[in-house]
């Protein structure tokens, strides 16, 4: 199954629950959304618009948006990447399952355009600097015995759809893309 949108051009869907397993000391390089999605025709200009959440939806990330399609077979177009913080500092505690949001909005010229949209998964990069692990508390010039601690490490977390705040909806269990 998927999530749909019949007839709605600008309806908003809310995603949440991924529960990230980042490690406190963690620091966020980028953010990846990926979106597998079809229409049911080709006419009119349409898109999805992906933002994200650091506060259960009080405040979003500026928008990016997918290319225009125009076909009715799948479209899968990732947003963000291993660089890209979507205009801001993350911190950890901001990836919790009461914290993190995806909304992503439909957007058509056509007023009965229908999406299906499969489903939302996140990827969180980030890097975790061990601590001073020869106990010289030198960090200016760190020691090669500092250096081995330096490590840099990415998390995935895929989900199936969520918390969707939509007329309708179905289901279908994603695997990690």
């Amino acid at each position: 199954g998927a999530a749909q949108n019949m007839n709605g051009t600008g309806d908003r869907h809310r995603f949440s629950g991924y529960n990230f397993n980042i490690p406190p000391n963690a620091i966020i390089t980028g953010i990846e959304t990926r979106l597998d999605w079809w229409l049911d025709s080709t006419s009119g200009t349409n898109n999805l618009r992906v933002e994200l959440s650091w506060n259960g939806g009080t405040n979003w990330t500026s928008v990016k948006s997918t290319n225009n399609e125009s076909t009715n077979s799948t479209n899968s177009e990732t947003e963000g990447s291993s660089s890209d913080q979507w205009g801001r500092t993350w911190a950890q505690s901001e990836f919790s399952a009461a914290n993190f949001r995806v909304r992503v909005t439909s957007n058509s010229t056509d007023g009965n355009r229908d999406f299906f949209l499969d489903w939302v998964p996140v990827r969180v990069y980030y890097n975790v600097i061990a601590e001073n692990s020869d106990g010289d508390n030198f960090f200016m010039a760190p020691t090669s015995a500092d250096m081995k601690g330096i490590l840099s490490l990415s998390a995935t977390k895929c989900a199936p759809l969520r918390s969707v705040q939509h007329k309708r909806h179905r289901l279908r269990m994603p695997t990690c893309w």
